[in-house]
């Protein structure tokens, strides 16, 4: 005879709960020290243009806030922070699902390190996930909730060989500077700075 505990136990997740292990496996991935770009990519939709956009919330310069649009901007996003920064750590505060909207709403905070000092630093964002049918993702939105100089697009390394601020950083570059094309579509082409 099964127990209550028993049919509980095998009944098959809810939409919410779903999403919520999708998000939640991201986010691991994320702070997992042998990933790559390729298994990052693993998540996000190939039915879908995919979307990815980290910024800060607030910013006072909304120039160089650009969306990576398609799969190979988002692999350009992975590998340009492979290249300067590692993941010390992903720590998720709240979750917060939507069934109807396949959405995914999170609360986390990131410490990142930069490779070239070893300076660590901590990011406070909300993560918006949103998924297609297969819940892969199609839209991952950060935004960071800390200072605007946590963000890791905009973050400067604060040892002494690096000690430019944020707003020196960006004021002694040209308006528009693009590094490599950062949009499967030719329309799309946004800058993005290599520091």
């Amino acid at each position: 005879m099964k127990t209550h505990q028993s049919i509980a136990s095998s009944r098959p997740p809810s939409k919410q709960d779903q999403l919520i292990h999708a998000a939640n496996s991201f986010l691991a991935a994320l702070s997992n020290p042998t990933r790559n770009s390729r298994m990052l990519l693993s998540y996000f939709s190939t039915r879908q243009t995919v979307t990815l956009d980290h910024s800060p919330s607030v910013t006072q310069y909304p120039q160089y806030s650009a969306p990576f649009i398609g799969l190979s901007a988002v692999r350009s996003y992975f590998d340009l922070i492979a290249m300067h920064y590692t993941v010390v750590s992903v720590a998720t505060h709240s979750f917060q699902a939507f069934a109807s909207q396949s959405r995914v709403v999170s609360i986390s905070s990131i410490q990142w390190r930069w490779r070239s000092s070893g300076n660590t630093w901590t990011e406070d964002v909300s993560c918006t996930f949103e998924y297609d049918e297969q819940l892969k993702l199609k839209s991952f939105i950060v935004k960071t909730q800390s200072a605007e100089d946590t963000c890791v697009l905009r973050a400067v390394d604060r040892s002494p060989s690096r000690s430019s601020s944020p707003s020196e950083y960006f004021k002694n570059r040209p308006p528009y500077c693009p590094i490599f094309p950062l949009s499967d579509y030719p329309i799309h082409v946004h800058p993005r700075w290599i520091r």
